[in-house]
């Protein structure tokens, strides 16, 4: 954490290697510019089987908090930005207070819902016409209005109807109907086994080859590494 952060504030690439403690030399560069430090997806390093150990994030969350907390007098201190679907920090400092703010992100509004399903749907080619509005209103409040569930749901209505697809997802993530689907996000897991259980096997085995290409790589590259058949490709 302390490369990434100590380069891009000391646009010097080779921050991590430079003369004494890297937290308090960011911390040095936060006071002369303060910044917005972003820490996106925090849950994989929190929960009961986090990948990294405790004492580890330990140290994450010290350093954070030298560099953000509120011991700096100055109104215009750094703040950081932690996205996480798990809130156990085990930490005191990251409670809820006049220092700390859990802000609990919705879905989007029905309107901002509705106006997504329409670019989806013109975007597979899916007569909109043959949806039924209120079966699909009923659909993406059941998702909690999740726009990357979404994204993996609807064009699955180029051969479902919003109900049937409701059902489907009911079978995959029982108590669905009730709301299920809203709580942490599930609708998004219920959406991703769905369109999973929709491929084919061969294609199905070919996907864990690919995770570790998850940061991106040429095609070619892909193909060469993974032996990929190109006309499954």
């Amino acid at each position: 954490m302390c490369s990434w952060v100590g380069q891009t504030l000391a646009r010097d690439p080779n921050f991590v290697i430079g003369d004494g403690d890297p937290v308090e030399r960011i911390a040095a560069l936060l006071r002369e510019n303060p910044a917005l430090i972003i820490l996106d997806n925090f849950e994989s390093v929190l929960g009961q089987e986090p990948l990294m150990p405790v004492e580890e994030l330990q140290v994450i969350l010290d350093a954070v908090w030298s560099w953000v907390g509120a011991t700096h007098a100055s109104p215009l201190r750094s703040r950081v930005l932690i996205t996480t679907r798990d809130t156990t920090f085990n930490d005191a400092r990251f409670a809820p207070s006049a220092h700390c703010a859990h802000i609990e992100l919705g879905g989007l509004a029905m309107s901002d819902a509705l106006a997504l399903a329409a670019s989806v749907l013109n975007d597979w080619g899916i007569d909109r016409t043959r949806i039924r509005r209120e079966e699909l209103i009923e659909l993406m409040e059941l998702m909690g209005g999740h726009p990357l569930s979404l994204y993996l749901a609807l064009p699955h209505l180029r051969g479902l109807t919003p109900r049937e697809l409701i059902a489907q997802f009911e079978t995959l993530l029982p108590g669905f109907v009730n709301g299920a689907g809203k709580q942490r996000n599930e609708s998004l897991a219920v959406s991703l086994n769905f369109s999973l259980t929709r491929l084919g096997n061969s294609t199905r085995a070919a996907l864990p080859a690919l995770g570790v290409f998850q940061g991106g790589a040429m095609e070619n590259m892909i193909l060469a590494i993974t032996e990929i058949d190109k006309e499954m490709w």
